[in-house]
């Protein structure tokens, strides 16, 4: 009996003895997974997901969204999330409908043929790239207030209105080839974006159509090719407005009016003069 005793009294001495010493502290260089940490999921549609939308719903900020082949007749709204979606490409992945973007930080759209509904981006971050964007019942793309914003490697024609309005947005609008739409091919309104290596061209009104009335307006234009846009009363590019003060280089354009005769582009062109000729502009493929 006295030997059991001392066997239980020896355990709880040792339980004790090591009750009040610290937790152990993990290795040096070892860092603890922060549950707060997701990874990025990538939904399908329409093999998770029957349509673009319940995709959108269902994805948190960062997840990938991929849209096989086929024909969406749906509108898309991104709100609140920065979301990446891609399509099979042009011509092959068509919504049929309104894309909308609000209140996102790097969202981006890939590979797509928006029909019917154009691209409307609202406060957000965004990038637009290798897109088709046609026959939308006003811009192709609309940019609110949004800040450095990418919109690169877009085919835009034939929307009714203007093929990109950039209100109050600025960010880098390049290499797009813009034609065949029915009013302006880029508005640049009280604001000061990049334009480079962008081509505009038979678009029913001016071909970049520059407008400062309330804001210092300095847009900076490199290298893009402004031809043949509009006719009688309108110009490759206009400035509107006592704030409108564009830069550039390497612009090829030949009708102008009221950039201080273009004299902030290095390409001087005013008026009917036609330099360079439109012979010399080079059609992209």
């Amino acid at each position: 009996m006295t030997t059991r005793v001392m066997i239980v009294v020896c355990f709880i001495g040792i339980f004790l003895s090591g009750c009040g010493k610290d937790k152990q502290e993990p290795s040096p260089g070892y860092t603890l997974p922060d549950p707060t940490v997701r990874e990025s999921r990538t939904l399908y549609v329409p093999s998770d997901y029957r349509t673009i939308q319940h995709a959108v719903d269902a994805a948190v900020s960062g997840d990938f969204i991929r849209i096989a082949a086929g024909a969406f007749h749906e509108d898309v709204q991104i709100k609140h999330k920065a979301l990446s979606l891609r399509g099979a490409g042009p011509g092959q992945t068509v919504i049929q409908g309104l894309l909308s973007i609000e209140n996102s930080s790097e969202a981006s759209v890939e590979a797509l043929t928006i029909q019917g509904g154009g691209i409307d981006i609202k406060d957000s971050t965004a990038r637009i790239s290798g897109n088709e964007i046609l026959n939308s019942p006003g811009p192709g793309i609309h940019l609110e207030s949004c800040a450095d914003s990418i919109i690169s490697d877009n085919d835009i024609s034939y929307n009714l209105k203007e093929g990109i309005l950039s209100n109050e947005s600025n960010g880098v609008i390049g290499s797009n080839h813009i034609k065949h739409n029915g009013t302006d091919g880029i508005v640049v309104n009280n604001a000061s974006p990049t334009l480079q290596v962008n081509y505009v061209s038979e678009n029913q009104r001016d071909g970049i159509s520059i407008r400062a009335f309330s804001h210092y307006t300095a847009p900076l234009l490199i290298q893009n090719r402004v031809m043949n846009n509009g006719s009688g009363g309108n110009y490759d590019i206009i400035c509107y407005g006592p704030n409108s003060n564009p830069t550039g280089t390497g612009n090829l354009f030949s009708r102008c009016l009221n950039c201080a005769e273009c004299h902030a582009l290095d390409d001087l062109a005013s008026y009917e003069r036609g330099f360079p000729s439109k012979a010399s502009f080079m059609s992209r493929p």
